[in-house]
C-alpha cells in the first residue's frame, strides 16, 4: 500500500493557464474537453489548478498537462511523490513473478528516503542502476514467455498443416 508521502504538508495547489497549456500543443480532443469544461469566456491567463483538469480529463491528460506547469520545487516533489506511490501500488505484480528480487522496492525506498533529504544523489543512482537492471530482467521474461506462446503456435500451424 503506497505510503502518504504528502500527508504531512500544507496543500500545494499545482496550477496552470490555458495559454501555457496551448505552448506545449495539446491534442484537439483533451483542448476541447478542458476549454468545453471551462466555459466560453474562460480568461486564458486564469490559474488552472491540475486537479480541474484531472477532474474534467482525466488522468492521461493531467499528467501531459504538467509539463505547463511552472517548475518549482513543490512540483517536482509531489509529481516524484506520485510516481513512487504509483510504482509501489503495482509492486506486488513484480514480487508475485520475482519474490526473491528487492531490488525495486529498495529503489523505491531509496528514492522516499532521498526526497525526504536522507539518501544522497549517489544512493539513489546506485539504487536506480539496480531497479533499471531488475527491470530489463523482468522485461527478458515477459519477452521469453510471449516468444514460446508465439512459437508454440506458429509449430502448431505446420503441424496442422496451415502453413
Amino acid at each position: 500500500m503506497p505510503k502518504k508521502t504528502l500527508a504531512k504538508c500544507p496543500r500545494i495547489v499545482l496550477t496552470t493557464t490555458l495559454n501555457e497549456i496551448k505552448k506545449h500543443r495539446p491534442c484537439r480532443s483533451g483542448w476541447e474537453t478542458l476549454t468545453e469544461s471551462l466555459g466560453k469566456d474562460f480568461n486564458p491567463d486564469e490559474k488552472i489548478p491540475l486537479l480541474t483538469i484531472l477532474k474534467a480529463n482525466g488522468i492521461n491528460d493531467v499528467l501531459w498537462a504538467r509539463r505547463a506547469v511552472e517548475n518549482s520545487e513543490e512540483k517536482k516533489r509531489i509529481l516524484k511523490s506520485f510516481a513512487l506511490d504509483a510504482a509501489e501500488h503495482v509492486l506486488y505484480l513484480f514480487e508475485k513473478k520475482f519474490p526473491e528480487d528487492n531490488r525495486p522496492r529498495f529503489a523505491i525506498e531509496c528514492a522516499r528516503e532521498f526526497l525526504a533529504g536522507t539518501k544522497t544523489k549517489q544512493e539513489l543512482a546506485a539504487a536506480a542502476d539496480a531497479a533499471y537492471a531488475s527491470r530489463a530482467a523482468y522485461t527478458a521474461y515477459a519477452v521469453r514467455e510471449k516468444e514460446i506462446a508465439w512459437q508454440a503456435e506458429r509449430l502448431a500451424q505446420y503441424l496442422e498443416g496451415e502453413l
